[in-house]
């Protein structure tokens, strides 16, 4: 009677593998294609990020402020790219 038991999990056991490996290559087959999302909005051309760097530029010599964004009370550097990006019309 032991020995049933014994030869019964020795066929059922390589059984349960193939079905197992069966099973995982059937989901790895129907998993969803990624899509591409494009994005929504152009990239920037020569001439827009030429304006963005004269915007920045005529900001030379504004003195540093920690926290500032406008030119009349100085910039800090995250201020300063918040600023040109908004008179450039992006931000």
């Amino acid at each position: 009677m032991s020995d049933e038991k014994i030869s019964d999990t020795g066929r059922l056991l390589p059984r349960g593998a193939v079905t197992l490996c069966l099973l995982l290559l059937t989901a790895c087959a129907v998993a969803p294609q990624r899509t591409v999302v494009q994005p929504s909005r152009e990239s920037a051309t020569t001439q827009d990020r030429q304006q963005l760097v004269e915007i920045a530029r005529a900001q030379i010599g504004v003195p540093y402020r920690f926290g500032g964004t406008q030119p009349g009370r100085g910039f800090d550097c995250s201020g300063l790219v918040y600023y040109s990006y908004r008179q450039a019309g992006v931000a």
